[in-house]
C-alpha cells in the first residue's frame, strides 16, 4: 500500500485551493492524491479492507472531497468485505457482456482501434520512464495503470526544471485529455447509475482529478 501522508494530504489542498499546479509541495500533494485514488480501486483484500476501514483513509478522502468541491457523501463502502468484494467484482471485475463500469479506457473510446489505443499509453510510460511490470494483470489503458503514470508525471515535475519541466507539463497535460478525459466522463456517470453508491465516489475522484491533471 502507498497510503497518502497527512503532509500530502496538506501540500495537495494547498495546489487544489489555487486552481492551478505551481508549488512543489502542492505538486507533490497531488501526486498523492492520484496515487491514493489508484489504491482505492485496488482488487478487495483482507488488507485493502482494513486500509479502507481505516479512519485515516476516511479522513484523507473527505479532505481531497472537500477540496475538490464533491459531494461530502464519503465513499459510502458497504459493511463487511465479502459484500464489498461481490459489489467490486460485479462494478469493475466480471459480467455479462462486461461488468457495469469497465475500468478500461477502451471500452469506452470507439474512435480509435484497440491496439492502437494501447500502444499509446504504453509510449507515454516510456517516454517519461514508467516500466509496466511483465507480470500486471490489467492492460495498460487500465485507470490503475493511468492514475499511477500521472502520480509519476507529477513526482518528476516536482523536482523538474527549464525545458525538461515544460516536456512533463505537456506530456501531463496531453495524457490528461488524450486519455484519462477521453472515458473517465462516460465511466463517472455509469457508475453514478449503480446500486453501490462507493462506485460513483471512486469515479468521481478520478475524474476530478484528471480535470486537475489537464490544466
Amino acid at each position: 500500500m502507498r497510503p497518502m501522508s497527512e503532509s500530502a494530504a496538506g501540500t495537495f489542498d494547498s495546489g487544489v485551493a489555487a486552481g492551478r499546479v505551481e508549488a512543489r509541495g502542492a505538486i507533490q500533494g497531488i501526486a498523492a492524491a492520484f496515487l491514493f485514488a489508484h489504491d482505492l480501486v485496488r482488487y478487495p483484500t483482507a488488507e485493502q479492507w482494513r486500509w479502507l476501514m481505516g479512519p485515516y483513509t476516511t479522513h484523507v478522502a473527505d479532505e481531497i472531497f472537500r477540496r475538490l468541491e464533491l459531494p461530502a457523501r464519503g465513499l459510502a463502502l458497504p459493511a463487511t468485505l465479502e459484500r464489498y468484494e461481490s459489489e467490486y467484482i460485479a462494478a469493475f471485475d466480471a459480467g455479462a457482456p462486461h461488468p457495469l463500469v469497465p475500468l478500461v479506457e477502451s471500452h469506452y473510446n470507439k474512435r480509435e482501434p484497440v491496439p492502437r489505443i494501447l500502444h499509446e499509453n504504453i509510449l507515454f510510460h516510456r517516454a517519461f520512464g514508467l516500466a509496466l511490470r511483465d507480470t500486471a494483470a490489467e492492460t495498460s489503458d487500465h485507470l490503475r495503470h493511468q492514475l499511477e503514470f500521472t502520480a509519476h508525471l507529477f513526482t518528476l515535475e516536482a523536482s523538474a526544471s527549464g525545458e525538461t519541466l515544460e516536456a512533463v507539463r505537456r506530456g501531463r497535460t496531453e495524457f490528461a485529455e488524450r486519455h484519462l478525459l477521453s472515458w473517465l466522463p462516460q465511466a463517472a456517470e455509469k457508475a453514478r447509475t449503480t446500486r453501490f453508491p462507493w462506485t460513483g465516489a471512486y469515479l468521481d475522484l478520478a475524474l476530478a482529478l484528471a480535470k486537475v491533471a489537464a490544466v
